[in-house]
Formats: structure tokens, sequence, C-alpha cells
């Protein structure tokens, strides 16, 4: 298999109400979905430029390392499964920028950096875990 290229994705802080926690109407949960997932597809076509294919391919039966590293807004306690859980739309829009399909995505670090102020999450698509961790934390420190 050839080495995998990686791209490094810096995204918003997710918005509490995709929390599997938040108790909100089916309508307002819609909303707050498709939003990430729009602003993780734009994010992600930046990245990428016109240079889709040539990034990251899927050969069939094959998996690509998904790696995300939370830089908190303040200093509360998170859970990383319910970090996790809110950031389900954004790799759909990550999915769908790569031209993937999100179940061939391997989620292989979730991790915390420093807080930063008002939050943001950087996700590295591709690559191996030392190289994805290493690209995610000197992204996502800046």
């Amino acid at each position: 298999m050839s080495e995998q290229k990686m791209i490094s994705i810096e995204l918003p802080w997710p918005d509490s109400g995709l929390s599997p926690n938040a108790r909100i109407d089916k309508f307002a949960l819609a909303k707050f979905k498709e939003a990430a997932k729009v602003e993780a597809y734009y994010e992600a076509r930046i990245q990428l430029g016109s240079e889709v294919s040539e990034l990251i391919s899927v050969e069939a039966g094959h998996i690509v390392l998904l790696t995300m590293v939370f830089y908190p807004p303040d200093h509360r306690w998170y859970d990383l499964d319910g970090l996790h859980s809110r950031m389900k739309a954004a790799i759909d829009g990550i999915a769908l920028a790569l031209d993937v399909n999100d179940r061939d995505f391997q989620p292989q670090l979730q991790d915390f950096g420093p807080n930063r102020k008002g939050g943001r999450v950087c996700v590295v698509v591709g690559g191996t875990f030392d190289d994805a961790l290493r690209l995610a934390r000197e992204r996502g420190g800046a």
C-alpha cells in the first residue's frame, strides 16, 4: 500500500446543541447538524483545493485514519465520547468533501490540547498515527 497523504482541517468548537445530552427538538438539531456539516465540507474543500482524488484515495477494504485534537474554549470538563458524537455531522461533511464514505474513517485518537479562546478542533485525515498527531498539535496550537 502506498504512503497515504494527510490533510489538516481546523474547525470551530462543536455547538452544545449537537451533544447527545442536549434536549432540543429534532428541527433545531437538524439545523445544528446541517450547519456543522456544511462548515466542515467547505473547510475541507479549502484545504484540498482541486486535488481531491490525489490526496486521499480509499481502496476497497482500506481505512483512512481520522485524528481529532480538541482545544476547549474553557476549563470545563468535556467527555471525549460526547465530543466525538458532537463531531459526527462535521465528519460527514469532511467525507463528502473527500468523496469517500465516512465508514472508511477509523478514528485513531481523540485528545485534548490547551484551551483556546472560542475553542477549536483540529481534524487530520490520513497519514500515520504519529504523523497525524504531530500535525494536529502543530496546527491546533497556532
